[in-house]
């Protein structure tokens, strides 16, 4: 091959080259708008979750008057597709919130083990498990997440148990917002805890006639302090008090009733409450018509005494969205 040939190879190498270089040079131009378009359309998708954080923690700190927390509030029933407008007044996305009150939840750090077996996926080698990792040479747990620390915990089990535990509570569950599922194991004796069937009377007593929580029949614990033992005439407290411990309102009256019900109410409390779980999800719409979802979990402590007092951030999280 003579100089002439290497030089047509050389040639056509180096036009190969300059076709590569100007094929990603294109195809890069092409990309990074739509790089930016994404980056866009999640931080307005991001800052719309974080305008429902916003709305929810007005919600809650509306509220910071009452002296009990229950699912009839107006923080309990979230807030449905709240649309937001631009400067021409059209839709540009919205965010769906819910709240949750920590205290209707299994606090990792200081449930009993029998309310630590009554979460799903955790049985008596687990909840021992936890109970090590939080006390001993361990510390105690500061995030929900921290719970996928302990042997044996996998993502699974977190996920179905992450939306009634928490690490924020002080160490007593409002009987008014718990759920079936936080109530069971609650301890009503030195080593034993409620019972699925017990824990469903305490719900099926909130709700009301209607068997529904947060409508206008609901049955309120104004406390979860009982008449003293020896009561001789049933009262309201007494009544509740029969729902707790799936027992006859007489048994509440003998010499014996003292020793579960004095062990649930020292778990229980009715109140109101400081933390609360807010998930906002927040979608944005793009002029093409595409959709962009982010979503927040956020723990707030919304002050109690007063709502000049500022809401503190305990815990603050971008989940993906669903």
């Amino acid at each position: 091959m003579g100089e002439r040939g290497v030089a047509v190879i050389m040639a056509m190498w180096l036009l190969a080259v300059l076709a590569i270089i100007g094929t990603t040079f294109i195809f890069m131009m092409r990309l990074e708008p739509i790089i930016a378009r994404t980056h866009r359309d999640d931080m307005k998708a991001f800052y719309i979750a974080q305008a429902g954080i916003d709305h929810a923690v007005y919600i809650l700190k509306r509220d910071v008057g009452g002296t009990v927390d229950h699912l009839g509030e107006a923080w309990a029933s979230g807030l449905t597709d709240q649309v937001l407008l631009d400067e021409q007044e059209y839709s540009v996305g919205s965010y769906t919130v819910t709240m949750s009150d920590e205290s209707g939840k299994t606090d990792l750090n200081t449930a009993p083990k029998s309310q630590l077996e009554a979460l799903d996926g955790i049985g008596p080698v687990k909840a021992d498990a936890i109970i090590t990792y939080r006390g001993g040479s361990y510390r105690p747990f500061e995030t929900i997440d921290e719970l996928m620390c302990v042997e044996g915990i996998s993502q699974t089990i977190f996920d179905n148990n992450k939306e009634i535990i928490t690490v924020y509570t002080d160490g007593l569950t409002n009987l008014n917002t718990a759920p079936q599922r936080v109530l069971t194991g609650i301890e009503d004796g030195p080593d034993s805890g409620l019972t699925s069937i017990e824990a469903g009377h305490i719900i099926d007593y909130r709700n009301g006639e209607d068997d529904v929580d947060g409508t206008p029949d609901d049955d309120i614990y104004d406390t979860p302090t009982l008449p003293p033992v020896g009561t001789s005439e049933p009262t309201t407290e007494v009544n509740n008090a029969s729902y707790i411990n799936d027992i006859e309102t007489e048994y509440l009256t003998g010499e014996d009733a003292s020793s579960e019900v004095v062990n649930t109410t020292k778990r229980v409390s009715v109140k109101s409450s400081g933390a609360f779980t807010i998930i906002s999800t927040g979608k944005y719409v793009s002029p093409s018509g595409q959709e962009t979802v982010k979503k927040l979990r956020v723990v707030v402590d919304r002050g109690k005494q007063t709502p000049a007092i500022e809401s503190r951030i305990k815990y603050y999280k971008e989940e993906p969205g669903d």
